[in-house]
């Protein structure tokens, strides 16, 4: 499936909220989903370790945005399929990988307004999976993690609540929250 069908789909269901069902169909026909393709507006995804027994997240200080966020990232070849892209960019952060949930729970789209001189980055097109696990059974490498964050660690939902300024996180922790 190609990436463009698989957003199709994804935001063709009903937890998707129709505004953004609609601007994403707009990106969509633009094509050129990726960072590699188009700087400025892209395909991201988000990965969120989620230990449902002590209903606690892990979330890190991000180094570039200085934003409390969730690991994630672009998605990079145009022919990357979301789930390629998560399982790629945990090996990248987190130095293992874990299998998501089959489906998006948040779809999103964020400006990016704090950008470093010379970053074209204006718009991410955000679709966030959560990965359950049980955090005493997991170890994240901390020399990958630190090559994006300042700390990582797991905190309860309520704490990061405090934590997150960025929509998609704040989004995010409160769908969480429920």
């Amino acid at each position: 499936m190609s990436l463009v069908s698989e957003i199709e789909t994804i935001i063709s269901q009903n937890h998707v909220d129709s505004d953004i069902s609609a601007a994403y169909r707009v990106r969509l026909k633009e094509g050129l989903l990726t960072r590699d393709e188009n700087p400025r507006s892209h395909v991201c995804v988000y990965f969120i370790p989620v230990d449902v027994a002590s209903r606690q997240v892990f979330i890190g200080h991000h180094k570039k945005s200085g934003l409390w966020l969730f690991n994630g990232g672009h998605v990079d070849p145009a022919d990357e399929s979301l789930k390629v892209a998560i399982l790629r960019e945990m090996d990248e952060e987190w130095g293992f990988q874990k299998t998501p949930d089959d489906s998006p729970f948040l779809v999103t789209i964020t400006e990016i307004t704090s950008n470093p001189a010379g970053r074209l980055c204006q718009w991410h097109f955000d679709i966030s999976y959560k990965v359950p696990m049980d955090k005493s059974e997991v170890v994240f490498d901390p020399e990958k993690l630190a090559t994006e964050f300042y700390e990582c660690h797991w905190m309860a939902i309520a704490e990061a609540q405090k934590l997150a300024k960025d929509p998609t996180t704040v989004q995010a922790l409160t769908v969480l929250a429920v």
